[in-house]
């Protein structure tokens, strides 16, 4: 049997891991894995094989992105405080 061909890649990035530790007002209360879980349900409903990867340090987020193209079809880049440091 063919392998999937809908599967998507989530990489968040640096700090992603304390939400729903950090200040409700500005951040709410859902936590990341809470987050993965709803991105998880909403794949599901568009046919689509989703799966996660998280860090802080900035040279595993470039080397995942790099094994990427043999493991995945599409990915989503959620670089958190990346975006503006």
């Amino acid at each position: 049997m063919p392998a999937s061909r809908n599967r998507v890649e989530i990489l968040h990035g640096v700090n992603l891991d304390m939400l729903g530790r950090r200040s409700e007002e500005h951040y709410g209360t859902l936590s990341l894995r809470e987050l993965e879980g709803q991105i998880k349900r909403f794949a599901r409903e568009l046919d689509l094989e989703a799966a996660f990867f998280q860090t802080n340090h900035e040279g595993e987020y470039v080397e995942r992105l790099h094994r990427l193209p043999d493991a995945v079809d599409a990915a989503i880049l959620n670089p958190g405080a990346w975006t503006h440091y």
